[in-house]
């Protein structure tokens, strides 16, 4: 089970952040849950432009998730739920495609 994020607590340490271009999903929430951002923030390590690019720009081609064969990308989710279930949807519709995977009949 995932523990909810928190301003307080992280995932990646500092250097992992600055080293990486960061996507998230949505930075209005990231700027207030993500301590993984927020603490290199608060250490002036980085500014908000380091994680100004959100997924949806990606996906749309709005936006490039990786500049550069080298570059590290780094996807910061704080929890859409909304992103959740489109992921959920198109994991079970490749699934199905490709024939992978048993269905399970929940509405006993």
């Amino acid at each position: 089970m995932c523990s909810p994020p928190r301003s307080d607590h992280r995932e990646i340490d500092t250097e992992g952040i600055v080293r990486s271009r960061v996507v998230v999903d949505s930075l209005a929430l990231a700027l207030q849950k993500s301590g993984d951002l927020l603490i290199p923030l608060a250490e002036a390590a980085i500014t908000a432009a380091h994680f100004s690019v959100e997924l949806g720009q990606v996906v749309l081609g709005e936006r490039a998730g990786r500049e550069s064969p080298d570059q590290i990308t780094l996807y910061n989710s704080v929890g859409l739920g909304a992103q959740d279930i489109a992921t959920a949807r198109l994991a079970v519709a490749v699934a199905r495609q490709k024939g992978l995977g048993s269905e399970l009949d929940l509405s006993a």
